[in-house]
């Protein structure tokens, strides 16, 4: 549970960091790089959640079998 909250709050800091950010971009270009930034980080996370889910035997890596399963 302590880990869950502590995640949250990273993402709460993350967020308002980029909200700054996209208050002080100058053009429209800017904005978007920066709100695209955030989104891939955000679901890189969750994509390395995904194969940590898949990983049964919490090897590090993905078995085929493990990768079929996922």
């Amino acid at each position: 549970m302590m880990k869950l909250n502590k995640a949250k709050e990273k993402d709460e800091e993350e967020r308002l960091k980029v909200e700054e950010k996209m208050r002080l971009a100058d053009s429209p270009l800017d904005k978007l790089s920066i709100k695209l930034h955030y989104e891939i980080r955000k679901n890189l996370v969750k994509l390395s959640d995904v194969f940590s889910q898949m990983d049964t035997d919490g090897s590090g890596s993905l078995t085929y079998k493990e990768f079929r399963k996922g």
